[in-house]
Formats: structure tokens, C-alpha cells, sequence
């Protein structure tokens, strides 16, 4: 049996361990499943059932992507903006934005993935605008074993005052090495770990991935906000669509989450370039997980590219 390795995340410091006698049995890499509802209010007519519209994406006068309020944000622009506690108890007041794009007219599949992607970025580059807000975001979650309490196609964006911990992390690796996100497209292309690639942006698995089938998709120049990166946009909308795709005939359903890591919204070291993870839910998260911050997962990256490029077994 191949012996397990213990790898780190060039851009967290996280650890990992690949363990090939770690695949667990059945139903673990089955289909994962969509939440139901009895009435969608992401749907084309429903428009009353969520908040008001805040942009939209159009064509032939009807919407492609529409975002929107979360009814039940996590964060709010109306609330103070100021530190809160002492001492060691320390945080902020809950100022922030939280909005939903309905990202497709259609309840199952996304019509127009590119058109999607751009209204996020124009919804990302606006909030930047805010000083109030330390870092924002974009984040899509899949099915039921990923948090998903909505079946139609739909992402987040989130802005919060305070960067966290794990994008300092992420930040500070960067500034140690900058092009850092390139090189580990390089090792990518070297050993036989990318995916799919196209309009400068690369689909690839990871040398630590925290998930089995994790794939980074990152432009092929340091760009620090997507939102800036618009000659990309289309791309990492058409390469997050084709990574699903593959994910999808290879498991059925497959719960999953995606998540930017941009620039914060303050001056970054030249270098510095965002970065998109998308993290299959096949096998569930466990002690060891939230005792690291890290993972333990059975497959190798070289092997999980191999797959999701021709569903090798």
C-alpha cells in the first residue's frame, strides 16, 4: 500500500495527511443531495419572496443573475463600526454586507456561468468601495452536506470588518514569496496535477489538498482582486463550470463549497494574487480536522487530476 505523507499548505501553513488506507467505505463518494423546497424564491416571478434588487445581470429585458439582500445576513451596513471588548476580549460590532446572487433564471442549471461571475465581481469591487469593510468575498455552496438551504443555483458575497485569521495567512505566505500562486501553478503543470486551463486562468489539484478532489483555480498572472481581474472573470467561469461538470458525471451529485481568497481591502505586497478553492463534501469533516485546521484525506492529487481529467478509476 502507498505510505501516507504529511503536507503542508503553501498558503495556510495547514497541515494534511495522504492516506490511501483512509477511503472509507460506502456511502462515502456517493452522490450528495439537493435541499428541497416548497417553493423556490430564487425563480423568475418570485422576485417578491427576497429583498429588493441590487444589480442584475440582463437579456431581451428579463434576468440572467440577480443579486440581492440575504434575508437573514450574517452582517449588516447598518450597524456602528467600531472595535468592541478589552483586553484579550477583543472583536468588532457586526457591520458588514451580506447579499445572495441567483446566479440562473433556470431552478437546476446555470444559463449563463460567465454572466454570473461578472455581476460577483462587479458586487465585490463595489463593496471594496466601503472603508468600513476589511476584507470581502465570494463564496458558492452546493447541496446539503455543503450548508446549501436552497436548491437553485445561487452564491454569496460577504463583507466583513475585520480580515481573518486564515486570509492573514494566506497574505503573509505571499509576502514571504511573492508570485507564490504562480509557482504552485508551475508545480502544477510539472507533476501532472491540472485539470482543465483556459483565458489565463488554471483549474488544478493541489499538493495539500484539505478535501478529496480539492481543485484551486488561479490566474496565470498575480492579479490581487478578482474583481480587477476582468480579462479573467470568463475564465474562472468557465473553469469552475467545467470542474463541476466533471464532478458531477464522476459522483452523481456533488455537494460542494467554492471560495475566493482576494486581496484584503488595504495596499498588498506586489505579488500577491487571489485564488479560488473548491472543496468536494464527499467525506465528512471530523476530529482531527478541527483539532488542525488541516485535513486527512485519502487521495493523492496526481491521482484526483487524473480522474477529473478522464475519469480514470
Amino acid at each position: 500500500m502507498t505510505p501516507s505523507t504529511v503536507r503542508m499548505d503553501p498558503l495556510t501553513g495547514q497541515i494534511v495527511v495522504i492516506s490511501p488506507s483512509r477511503i472509507p467505505p460506502p456511502p462515502a463518494f456517493g452522490p450528495g443531495h439537493l435541499p428541497t423546497v416548497a417553493t423556490c424564491p430564487f425563480c423568475p416571478g418570485h422576485e417578491h419572496m427576497t429583498g429588493p434588487t441590487i444589480a442584475a445581470m440582463e437579456e431581451g429585458g428579463a434576468w440572467v443573475a440577480r443579486a440581492f439582500a440575504n434575508r437573514r445576513p450574517g452582517l449588516r451596513p447598518e450597524e456602528p463600526d467600531h472595535p468592541i471588548g478589552r483586553g484579550l476580549l477583543r472583536g468588532h460590532t457586526g457591520v458588514g454586507a451580506h447579499e445572495v446572487i441567483a446566479e440562473s433564471p433556470d431552478h437546476v442549471h446555470v444559463a449563463d456561468p460567465r454572466a454570473a461571475m461578472s455581476l460577483a465581481a462587479d458586487r465585490l469591487q463595489d463593496l471594496r468601495r466601503d472603508g468600513r469593510f476589511g476584507a470581502v468575498t465570494w463564496f458558492r455552496n452546493r447541496g446539503v452536506e455543503a450548508g446549501s438551504s436552497q436548491p437553485h443555483p445561487h452564491s454569496q458575497v460577504i463583507a466583513v470588518p475585520v480580515a481573518p485569521s486564515l486570509l492573514e495567512s494566506v497574505i503573509a505566505h505571499q509576502a514571504a514569496m511573492p508570485g507564490l500562486v504562480q509557482r504552485l501553478v508551475q508545480a502544477a503543470r510539472d507533476e501532472n496535477r491540472v485539470v482543465w486551463e483556459g483565458n489565463g486562468v488554471v483549474a488544478f489539484c493541489p499538493w495539500a489538498p484539505s478535501a478529496a478532489f480539492e481543485v484551486w483555480l488561479a490566474p496565470t498572472d498575480a492579479v490581487p482582486w478578482m474583481s480587477l481581474d476582468r480579462s479573467r472573470v470568463d475564465g474562472l467561469a468557465d473553469g469552475l463550470a467545467e470542474v463541476e461538470r466533471r464532478l458531477h458525471e464522476g459522483f452523481g451529485f456533488c455537494s460542494h463549497n467554492t471560495v475566493l481568497f482576494d486581496g484584503p481591502n488595504r495596499a498588498v505586497d506586489a505579488g500577491f494574487s487571489w485564488h479560488v478553492r473548491l472543496r468536494p463534501r464527499l467525506v465528512p469533516i471530523a476530529g482531527f480536522e478541527l483539532w488542525s485546521g488541516g485535513a486527512i484525506q485519502p487521495i493523492d492529487p496526481v491521482h484526483a487530476a487524473a480522474v477529473l481529467r478522464g475519469f480514470v478509476t
